[in-house]
């Protein structure tokens, strides 16, 4: 609630001064509203705030930019926690995009988190085949990023390899990947 409070009173108080001619974002204060929200599991609400992230930043800038991807990248995980598979897929798709431009289609991290939630998304519209092409193309890039075995995004994809080959009905591999992810996180 405090959080809340500060950041409502941040996108305030920067509101007034762009009102007053001051070269000030809201960005980063609507960024922080949503996150909270997020956190509290008010998932609509952080989709408004960052659909206005991602408005406001492609209003005033050019649409290769790290920022863009990452607030459509956030609005398509808001659309996935509402169950809204179909609106989910166009916005991690977009950044996807956008970070192949920037990254030059290097193996990056960022790619990789790209590229896992559009597997998963894909997955659950009942596209899974398409979904493992992407979450194996974001091991890969994971796997040669992070050198130990054990790392966090090594783990989610594991997990997510085991949900999508659990919806195409490969419930042996399913388990596999969740056995994987379990011994990878000890």
């Amino acid at each position: 609630d405090e959080a809340l409070n500060y950041a409502l009173k941040s996108l305030e108080m920067r509101e007034k001064l762009s009102t007053l001619g001051a070269k000030c974002s809201t960005i980063e204060s609507l960024n922080l509203i949503a996150y909270v929200y997020s956190n509290f599991g008010d998932h609509v609400r952080a989709l408004d705030y960052f659909s206005r992230v991602a408005d406001q930043i492609k209003s005033s800038k050019s649409l290769i930019n790290l920022d863009v991807a990452k607030s459509l990248h956030n609005v398509g995980v808001a659309h996935q926690l509402l169950g809204e598979h179909n609106k989910a897929l166009e916005f991690p798709l977009t950044a996807l995009e956008i970070k192949k431009l920037h990254y030059r289609n290097a193996q990056h991290p960022d790619l990789a988190r790209s590229l896992n939630i559009v597997g998963v998304t894909l997955g659950k519209l009942n596209e899974p085949e398409n979904g493992i092409e992407y979450l194996e193309r974001a091991y890969e890039i994971r796997k040669s990023v992070h050198k130990a075995v054990n790392h966090s995004d090594l783990v989610q994809s594991m997990n997510s390899l085991g949900i999508v080959n659990g919806l195409l009905g490969e419930h042996d591999k399913s388990l596999d990947y969740f056995k994987r992810a379990i011994e990878m996180s000890n």
